[in-house]
């Protein structure tokens, strides 16, 4: 009996006294699969942006055309822009984290009224700058900033060549993005089957390299399948006019379905518009986008492209409704 109460005594010692370690959250653990694979943490891009003074003189001549806050959202698409500081910051981190420069190819999904592709082409130079607009009053007032700022800003005015390009159209019937380099896209309103069609065309692509949108990595990567990894992110960009903050992600490719072909074909959504480009001086460039203008467009003296609000059906002030 008395080794019996002694047994019962000791378990019960052991059943008071702690045994194991307190628990440690799992995100604080040294042995986390982070570590264990030696990948460094993605800091947020927050460094200052600096507006020089070929960019001011870019927004002067685009507001002097078409108003600070354009779009033409009444009645038609959701129409998302960012202001000139924060697209900046977007700039400055491409060319840093994606080496966007002279030999890059840049494309606008969703370009509205070509701000950010005319913006590339000031500040970092690239190859080529296009726009794919799905509405066709705004695809208009993108052909009238471009034609203000070939004629008034001098990095677009004195080159050769023209850089900058904006199409009618819908990215979804593209099969691939070839030959971007960039894709850019303010995909917030987005609907899912196109953003389905965008990642088909992504990955299909054989020199679209870097993708930069602003959906979350879970949303890009496992909802609509893009092939890519993040490479950085840019919080606190500002839209206009309300100045709704959003997050810019980058994202990197990780591999193509098709090698790189040395016989690379441009997708029929953009080979008209690099027919153009690539056969054109800047002056005859010119010539074509006023004769461009001349059939959308009527021509009268003082008529300003802009909407004119009042109540009643919509009405666009000197401006030809395809539809």
């Amino acid at each position: 009996n008395e080794s019996a109460s002694a047994t019962d005594s000791e378990a019960k010692d052991e059943r008071e006294t702690p045994t194991s370690l307190p628990r440690r959250s799992p995100r604080r653990s040294p042995s986390t699969l982070k570590n264990d694979w030696n990948e460094p943490v993605l800091e947020a891009w927050r460094k200052d942006c600096v507006i020089n003074d070929a960019i001011a003189e870019l927004y002067k001549v685009i507001h002097k055309s078409t108003g600070i806050l354009g779009g033409n959202a009444n009645g038609g698409a959701i129409y998302g822009e960012m202001t000139k500081s924060s697209f900046q910051r977007v700039v400055d981190a491409m060319v840093e984290k994606t080496g966007l420069g002279e030999d890059s190819v840049f494309l606008d999904v969703g370009s509205g009224l070509g701000k950010p592709n005319m913006h590339v082409a000031v500040q970092a130079g690239v190859k080529y700058s296009v726009g794919v607009e799905l509405m066709p009053m705004r695809w208009q007032l993108s052909l009238i900033n471009l034609g203000a700022a070939l004629k008034n800003v001098k990095k677009l005015k004195y080159k050769r060549r023209p850089t900058v390009g904006f199409l009618e159209g819908d990215i979804s019937t593209a099969k691939t993005l070839d030959p971007f380099s960039h894709i850019y896209m303010y995909d917030i309103a987005f609907t899912p089957m196109t953003m389905q069609a965008i990642s088909v065309a992504f990955n299909a692509s054989s020199t679209a390299e870097y993708l930069i949108s602003y959906h979350k990595p879970r949303s890009i990567i496992w909802t609509h399948g893009f092939l890519v990894n993040l490479v950085s992110f840019i919080p606190g960009t500002s839209m206009m006019g309300s100045g709704e903050k959003k997050t810019c992600w980058i994202y990197k490719k990780t591999h193509s379905e098709n090698d790189k072909r040395i016989d690379l074909k441009i997708d029929v959504l953009f080979e008209n518009t690099f027919r153009i480009l690539r056969k054109s001086t800047n002056s005859s460039y010119k010539v074509w986008l006023d004769r461009k203008l001349q059939t959308t467009l009527y021509q009268q003296e003082g008529v300003n492209p802009r909407p004119k609000r009042f109540r009643g059906k919509n009405f666009y002030r000197g401006c030809l409704i395809p539809w």
